[in-house]
């Protein structure tokens, strides 16, 4: 049984330990933070991410503490629909809805599964030699393994290792404020997420569960959401109104261009610590999660001890999952830059553009980026939980 250091205890970092040893090895999973994880505003779990957390065994918990989204809305800053598209029809076909559910949920479930952390385990250098791979922490121990995952988020100490590179992640241009407001509005409450998007600002809402409304404010200029939005839709200013300011979350928006390797020797990356993407296409934790599971099932059955069988697996696993995620990195850069041009004449334009696109594009569109269908076939655990869900097992 080969030994496997996960550094990171994210959404990304559990799920590889559960599928780690699902997988058959044995998991030492080191997180940097001394707190549970569980902090945090909402988590929107797509259909595809509903998938991978049920081949995992933990999406009951998740999908019965989560709000269906039945609908995507996007509407202009006149409050005026440009378009959208069906979930439903999305989880119709796959089996398992779209939710909006808080983070503590998914944390906890997927701790629950998991093997114990080493918590304040801060990993600053990653060495190799030929008896496997070396993590060494802050505190000036090491944890010795035959495979190191670097599940470490956007500001990865092991992603240099892998990379050859130590550039700062690329600086979007905006900020984001993420809050919880205690009351709901229309469409939201009824299962619509919607989106506003403005000139230089963008507001989206997704339903959560206790008539709770989950909001993100992006901003390409201004450091005040509620003076930023102050002319916006309903669905915006009624939220911000019912939020309170000291609760609300600001981060600044990065991602990072693709690199050419998601691994070498005996060390792998996952999730943001080497595809980081813009929130605007809801997929950073989708992502990781099935970087998690896409790594688990190339590494079932491999002597990790062995360098060519453990190459070849982690050459399956980038192929395998390369391709998706950096189209999404690219959409959602994309995305970002549509959502929040800051010309009118741009935005007017924009605008036309989206409402005159068929609805049948935006659904196609939707439904090609959820489809794991054929990954989760591949990983096919026997100890997966794969019950069948329906709307009515999420409220």
């Amino acid at each position: 049984m080969s030994e496997v250091i996960v550094a990171g205890a994210g959404v990304g970092g559990l799920a590889a330990a559960i599928a780690l040893r699902q997988a058959g090895h044995r998991v030492t999973l080191l997180e940097k933070s001394t707190q549970d994880g569980t902090g945090g505003a909402a988590l929107g779990v797509q259909s595809n991410a509903g998938l991978a957390l049920r081949a995992l065994g933990v999406a009951r918990p998740v999908l019965a503490d989560g709000i269906p989204v039945r609908e995507y809305l996007l509407v202009s800053w006149r409050g005026r629909p440009l378009a959208g598209w069906s979930l439903e029809q999305v989880a119709a076909r796959l089996g398992v809805p779209s939710v909006t559910v808080p983070r503590a949920t998914v944390m906890s479930a997927l701790r629950a599964a998991a093997p114990a952390a080493t918590t304040g385990a801060t990993v600053t250098g990653v060495t190799e030699d030929a008896t496997g791979v070396t993590a060494h922490l802050t505190d000036g121990s090491a944890v010795h393994g035959d495979l190191l995952v670097g599940a470490d988020g956007l500001h990865s100490a092991v992603r240099p290792h892998v990379t050859g590179e130590h550039t700062p992640p690329v600086d979007a241009g905006y900020v984001s404020w993420r809050g919880t407001a205690e009351t709901t509005v229309a469409p939201v409450a009824g299962g619509t997420a919607v989106h506003v998007v403005g000139s230089g600002r963008s507001f989206g809402a997704w339903p959560l569960p206790g008539g709770r409304t989950y909001w993100v404010a992006t901003l390409a200029r201004g450091d005040d959401p509620w003076r930023e939005f102050a002319g916006a839709p309903p669905v915006a200013t009624t939220l911000l109104d019912a939020t309170d300011p000291d609760t609300v979350l600001r981060t600044p928006i990065h991602d990072r261009d693709p690199v050419s390797t998601w691994h070498t020797g005996a060390t792998v990356l996952l999730g943001d610590a080497v595809h980081p993407m813009q929130p605007t296409t809801g997929q950073g934790a989708s992502q990781a999660l099935l970087d998690a599971l896409a790594l688990a099932t190339a590494l079932r059955g491999v002597d990790l001890t062995d360098p060519r069988a453990r190459r070849r697996a982690l050459d399956a696993y980038q192929a395998r999952r390369a391709p998706a995620a950096e189209e999404i990195v690219a959409e959602a850069r994309q995305l970002g830059r549509l959502h929040h041009l800051d010309s009118p004449v741009a935005t007017r334009v924009r605008d036309l553009v989206l409402r005159a696109t068929p609805r049948r594009v935006w659904q196609r569109r939707t439904e090609a980026r959820l489809d794991e269908l054929e990954l989760l076939a591949d990983w096919n655990s026997p100890t997966t939980d794969q019950e069948a869900f329906s709307w009515n097992d999420t409220h």
